[in-house]
């Protein structure tokens, strides 16, 4: 029998320091039990884990730990059990685990400047709709960390840009008491905010938003998740549109009568879903030339809000080599979505709101468009150039693409690439 094959019995768990530190000792049992690990002390050879089972665990939980940003260091061994520390006769059997958890401080504060990000919590396809140019601001943020033990972390920030828009977010984030499969840390959100729209439809959005989401990891975007993501969200939003005004007239908008008709408060109660696959299928997730990735979406709208809708989305991509000598590769992309107004016997409005439209067009949608620039645009005071784009209901965008390697050899080494490309893609309503 091999060292990896053979049985022990957990007999004792210390943690080191355990006094002083902020972990909680259950939530370390329970993580240890979650992930498969006997506690219960059993001495039948049969229900015994093997060494080599509980190393594998053992590495998972520690790895747990760490992904959370709340430890310097984690460590987990399995050594041999100190009568002192248990009841029991010492077997050859019975083991004991040391764990030394390293804790970063409890607070973390933050002063400064940057760049605001336009459409809090938006996707990069949505965010490159607005067509705004990077606003300065300064920014002022909190968080306090593994306050109930459970590697909670509650945070709270406040900007303000160049143009004296304010941004408050307070947040939330812990393991989920009641999960859905995998999805187990779940994440409070409140968000006021404005977004603005004003260069491609002539209006901005106020907004004051609480969110409950779970899902599959702790961070707090997909785009930041090195895995599938997975994630069911509630939201309540109130939301209030605010067309442009003109400078020497500031009771006249300067908006066409299509955004003004969509002027004023509304109430979106909503539940998505959405599913990534962040690239795990790819040789490399920024510049892959091999492999496919996929993601859907799908939200469901109603009472007690004033706006009722289902809204579905999907996107789908492949790489493959052509020419292994030259290093050349061709790309295929696919999205899609549709979404339906639902009146709900007409507690909820009778059209789709402007808010929930899709909007296709820019650099991160569909190339060689500006922001928002194809689908339906008001004709009459058509607001910002070209007419205020109105949104659709239904969008499909696809891409055909080759590239090649850099010829030179220190771009060629970052993974940059020449690519060619043919895209085309529709919005329209039902």
């Amino acid at each position: 029998m091999s060292a990896y094959q053979y049985p022990i019995h957990i007999a004792n768990i210390r943690i080191q320091n355990e006094d002083k530190i902020r972990t909680s000792v259950a939530y370390i049992h329970g993580l240890l039990e979650e992930e498969g690990l006997n506690l219960h002390h059993s001495r039948n050879e049969n229900e015994m884990m093997t060494l080599g089972r509980t190393s594998e665990v053992l590495s998972v939980v520690c790895a747990r730990l760490r992904d959370t940003g709340l430890y310097d260091g984690v460590s987990i061994e399995i050594d041999k059990l100190d009568s002192q520390d248990s009841n029991d006769n010492v077997g050859d059997n019975k083991v004991q685990l040391n764990i030394t958890l390293d804790e970063k401080k409890w607070y973390k504060l933050y002063v400064g400047a940057g760049v605001k990000q336009q459409g809090f919590g938006m996707g990069m396809s949505e965010s490159s709709q607005l067509g705004a140019l990077p606003k300065a601001q300064f920014e002022a943020s909190a968080n306090v960390s593994n306050i109930r033990g459970n590697t909670d972390v509650t945070a709270i920030s406040y900007t303000i840009d160049q143009a004296s828009v304010p941004t408050f977010v307070l947040s939330h984030d812990a393991p989920a008491k009641i999960s859905i499969e995998d999805m187990e840390h779940a994440s409070w959100r409140c968000i006021v905010d404005t977004t603005d729209y004003e260069l491609a439809r002539s209006y901005k959005e106020y907004h004051r938003s609480l969110s409950y989401r779970l899902s599959n990891s702790r961070s707090p975007s997909p785009f930041l998740c090195d895995a599938p993501w997975r994630s069911l969200e509630w939201t309540a939003k109130w939301r209030d549109i605010q067309p442009c005004r003109f400078p020497n007239a500031p009771f006249a908008c300067d908006a066409s009568p299509n955004i003004i008709s969509e002027a004023g408060p509304s109430l979106k109660h909503s539940l998505s879903f959405d599913y990534k696959m962040n690239g795990v299928n790819l040789d490399n997730r920024i510049t892959p030339t091999r492999g496919f990735d996929m993601s859907v979406g799908a939200e469901i709208a109603g009472p007690p809000g004033d706006v009722g809708f289902f809204k579905a989305s999907n996107a789908l991509s492949i790489h493959f080599p052509l020419i292994n000598s030259l290093g050349l590769c061709f790309h295929a992309s696919f999205s899609s979505g549709f979404a339906r107004n639902i009146s709900f016997g007409g507690t909820c409005n009778r059209t789709l709101p402007i808010s929930d439209r899709y909007f296709v067009g820019g650099p991160l949608n569909l190339r060689g468009f500006q922001a928002s620039g194809i689908g339906p645009r008001a004709k009459e005071n058509p607001g910002a150039p070209g007419g205020d784009s109105l949104g659709g209901e239904i969008f499909y965008t696809s891409l055909l693409m080759a590239s090649v390697p850099f010829p030179t050899t220190k771009l060629k080494e970052s993974g940059a690439r020449l690519m060619g490309f043919v895209n085309m893609g529709t919005l329209t309503g039902w």
